[in-house]
């Protein structure tokens, strides 16, 4: 993240660093994250749907030697998309991708899920705090999903950007 490292040597000083390390990974499926209900950790995803599926009948036998012969070309499009990686300062990111994050969360997070799928923002429209949390017991029931507490659940409402006042102690 953002936080400042230390790192210690037995018998040394301490250093303070911040880490620009990034990690890959290649998985069939997602892991879900259940602990880490802010958006700290999906903030940081990239998602690369790889989802072709070459059939038997259609691989492309010479398709190393087609690769070897393109290899100058492909270091070439690699500098120029690196020159932009480092002229943006982040990687540039699909809309798939984007919803592939997204649906991560969703799956992750039954308060998310219940946003997304059951709550449309209108501005200076209200609802009772006791008829949101019964929206989303009844959401978490339906879908067969864990559901939080309420004082959970409203800490993570606002975290995700949702004003929850009390008005005439609902």
């Amino acid at each position: 993240g953002e936080d400042t490292l230390i790192y210690e040597k037995k018998g040394q000083d301490a250093i303070h660093f911040h880490s620009y390390a990034k990690l890959l990974f290649s998985t069939n499926e997602m892991p879900q994250n259940l602990e880490d209900k802010s958006d700290a950790f999906y903030r940081r995803l990239l998602i690369l749907d790889m989802n072709r599926v070459v059939k038997s009948g259609e691989k492309d036998l010479h398709l190393k030697e087609k690769v070897q012969a393109e290899s100058d070309y492909a270091i070439h499009m690699a500098m120029i998309a690196l020159k932009n990686l480092y002229e943006q300062g982040k990687f540039t990111e699909s809309e798939h991708s984007k919803e592939c994050v997204r649906e991560v969360q969703r799956t992750s997070d039954s308060i998310c899920a219940f946003i997304d799928e059951s709550l449309v923002r209108a501005k200076g429209k209200r609802l009772k705090r006791s008829e949101v949390f019964h929206m989303y017991e009844e959401y978490c029931k339906e879908n067969g999903r864990q559901g939080h507490g309420k004082s959970n659940f409203f800490r993570n409402m606002t975290d995700k950007g949702f004003l929850l006042k009390q008005y005439n102690g609902e």
